[in-house]
């Protein structure tokens, strides 16, 4: 019985990012003789799309629910953002209604059963990764939806929805954003990381070894570069969780590049994403590490035996445990900065002192709160 509710999630995910378009919606990349990705026409740059969310919490004997659900708001073609809005409502109702009647049939059934009903769970949470401004007018959202339906642990599936905000909005497409390569590049990206992080993933001489990219591969674009996406259990076991890929081309070397400048705004209320940093209770900046990091050209891995980001380029590695104050150069001894590392939503954060005394970049925060700047 909780075998079937967990399968109907992943249904009803997939089917939502196919409403969108016939090709990969959710998170897939690959590429583009370039790191970042090219603009889909020459329009003029575009007023951000605004999300906010509408709330729906439910608590009783069978189950709770918390959801956030995002409604988009702004976008040029407001005939596509309303069946956008309805279809981001609908599935994440048709979800809830599943569990609803899972949770009611479980509970009957462990009366003669004889099993403990532990209360079903359901939480929506969502992050923009691009906000469909600029020249390009990428819009990327993701949408983790977590469900719990008894047993050891829950689960989570994350929908991506990749939008040209235009006059006429459509889905963008792994080929329109990277290229006719898109699959020779995604798959090249998947084979390094896999050979990076072996103990991470799946055995690569087994039945579960790596082919390639699906035909509805998942992605997100954020910071101009393209993430493959991978649900948990699809290359890797529950402990890898949901695994994000970046595309870089063959031809990008590992050195950081000349980027002089890369300007973060801060997260609203509670919406941590990894296009924002965010102040936390204690009033540190705590800043997205891989959006920074891969910004300025270093490669960031992950390291499942040590717990912990590794950030690297032809000159130095830096390793960043995951909520531990103590930061590292390779072949120097740990040292501690303002605030431990934290995860939120599958998002690394660092404090911003982290890109100043392990890089040697320098950041600059407004006085009034507002934007923060780090550069070269």
């Amino acid at each position: 019985m909780k075998k079937s509710a967990s399968l109907k999630l992943l249904t009803v995910a997939a089917a939502g990012t196919c409403l969108l378009a016939a090709s990969p919606l959710v998170s897939a990349a690959a590429g583009l003789p370039s790191a970042t990705v090219a603009p889909a026409s020459s329009q003029t740059a575009q007023s951000a799309v605004t999300v906010t969310s509408k709330e729906v919490n439910d608590k009783n004997d069978l189950y709770s629910a918390k959801l956030q659900i995002p409604v988009l708001s702004g976008m040029q073609d407001s005939i596509y953002q309303t069946k956008l809005n309805e279809q981001l409502e609908s599935q994440a109702m048709s979800v809830l209604d599943d569990l609803k009647k899972t949770a009611a049939a479980d509970q009957e059934a462990s009366k003669t059963g004889g099993y403990e009903f532990r209360p079903y769970e359901m939480e929506i949470t969502y992050a923009v990764k691009s906000d469909g401004s600029g020249q390009n007018g990428t819009f990327s959202l993701v949408v983790s939806t977590y469900t719990y339906t008894g047993g050891a642990h829950g689960s989570t599936v994350e929908d991506t929805y990749n939008v040209q905000n235009a006059a006429a909005a459509s889905p963008l497409t792994l080929k329109q954003l990277l290229g006719s390569d898109y699959l020779k590049l995604a798959n090249a990206a998947v084979a390094a990381e896999l050979k990076a992080n072996p103990d991470r993933y799946y055995p690569q001489d087994g039945s579960d070894a790596f082919k390639s990219i699906a035909d509805d591969q998942s992605f997100f674009v954020s910071q101009g570069t393209v993430y493959l996406v991978f649900q948990q259990y699809e290359i890797g076991p529950y402990a890898s969780g949901i695994v994000e890929i970046p595309v870089q081309p063959a031809s990008v070397s590992a050195q950081p590049p000349k980027k002089q400048s890369l300007t973060l705004a801060p997260a609203a209320a509670n919406k941590a994403g990894d296009a924002h940093y965010f102040v936390d209770a204690k009033g540190h900046v705590m800043v997205p590490l891989r959006t920074v990091a891969s910004s300025f050209g270093y490669k960031v891995s992950w390291n499942n035996a040590t717990k912990a980001a590794q950030v690297s380029s032809d000159q130095i590695t830096a390793s960043v445990p995951l909520g531990k104050n103590s930061y590292a150069l390779t072949g120097k001894t740990p040292i501690p900065l303002t605030a431990a590392s934290v995860s939120i939503s599958g998002t690394i954060y660092v404090p911003d002192d982290f890109f100043s005394q392990m890089l040697g970049l320098n950041v600059t925060e407004s006085p009034t709160g507002g934007n923060l700047t780090i550069h070269n």
